[in-house]
């Protein structure tokens, strides 16, 4: 009988406890977790069980929503992808209490999208853009795109805000926030080309998850930005210090000399620069409103010595060959 030889360091977390593995593992940084599973079968199971769990959407999910799985096929249905800072914090192994969750969507996905929130006990509010009032007038997002009034500077057909109060079994009572921004692109292209940094670049449809720049965001801890419209200096600053407060250095051209390398030229979204997590597919699921989510969107990295790339701006995220 051949026996198993294990080394101190693995003795030690095979030994132990689940939640002190937990506590360990999730300070250590994404490459170096990549580089222990690689050491040892055993490390390596190790570690595919802490990334099971870790990286389970359905349990950020269940913050929002009770029906998690209508949730996911939901998803699919209306072709929408959950982004900004839901997706940070899902790669990232973070949480923080007061973000929201913003989901993306085209015109033919807001029906079922909105319902089913609503359905969760969330209540629309808002001024300009309550959802409820749309839908008796006809739809804000659907006559702004008849009427085809988007422009580069106003891209959005319409954000309707739903939020609802929850009690934890702490005692502790939150109000959650969910927005679902009308796009008239498909949302992983607006992702890319609208977003203001790279750290936000990250998002989830219903069968994948995918962050375009890990390595810059979750290991260098670093934002470089990468905005294609002019915006007030006051809303600049409020989102930088946002991402500063979370542990991430924003940088542009007043500061590029901080800049770590960053890969340019063409890339698309899911390639080997990119960090992809295949999630529990569907395969008796029904199609989708525009088919199956465009995940290999192509983009183009231009860094600052190119004129496309915006004076405040450290790098731009562009459709790709325009700008050679």
């Amino acid at each position: 009988m051949m026996l198993l030889r294990f080394s101190p360091f693995e003795m030690f977390l095979l030994r132990g406890s689940s939640s002190i593995l937990l506590e360990m593992f999730n300070v250590i940084d994404i490459i170096t977790l990549m580089t222990l599973s690689k050491c040892s079968k055993a490390l390596r199971r190790l570690f595919i069980c802490y990334a099971q769990a870790k990286w389970d959407p359905a349990k950020r999910y269940r913050r929002w929503f009770s029906d998690v799985l209508e949730f996911r096929r939901v998803l699919r249905r209306s072709g929408a992808v959950i982004s900004g800072s839901f997706a940070l914090q899902y790669f990232d192994r973070s949480f923080y209490a007061e973000s929201d969750m913003d989901l993306f969507v085209r015109i033919g996905g807001v029906g079922p999208l909105c319902e089913f929130i609503r359905s969760q006990g969330y209540a629309s509010v808002g001024h300009s853009h309550d959802y409820d009032e749309c839908v008796a007038e006809g739809g804000a997002h659907i006559i702004k795109a008849a009427l085809n009034i988007t422009s580069f500077e106003d891209p959005l057909l319409g954000v309707y805000t739903f939020q609802k109060f929850v009690v934890w079994a702490s005692g502790r009572v939150d109000m959650l926030q969910v927005q679902v921004v009308v796009v008239d692109t498909e949302p992983i292209e607006h992702i890319l080309f609208d977003f203001h940094s790279t750290a936000v670049m990250n998002f989830l449809t219903a069968d994948n998850a995918i962050s375009v720049f890990p390595l810059s965001t979750f290991v260098h801890r670093v934002s470089y930005i990468s905005k294609v419209r002019t915006e007030s200096t006051r809303r600049t600053e409020a989102w930088i210090s946002k991402y500063e407060a979370r542990g991430f250095k924003v940088i542009g051209s007043c500061n590029s000399e901080e800049a770590r390398h960053v890969a340019s030229g063409f890339r698309y979204a899911g390639d080997s620069m990119s960090w992809k997590i295949g999630l529990f597919e569907d395969k008796e699921a029904e199609r989708g409103v525009y088919g199956p989510p465009m995940l290999g969107v192509g983009f183009e990295v231009l860094v600052r010595d190119n004129l496309a790339v915006k004076n405040d701006s450290y790098l731009r995220i562009a459709e790709p060959f325009m700008w050679r």
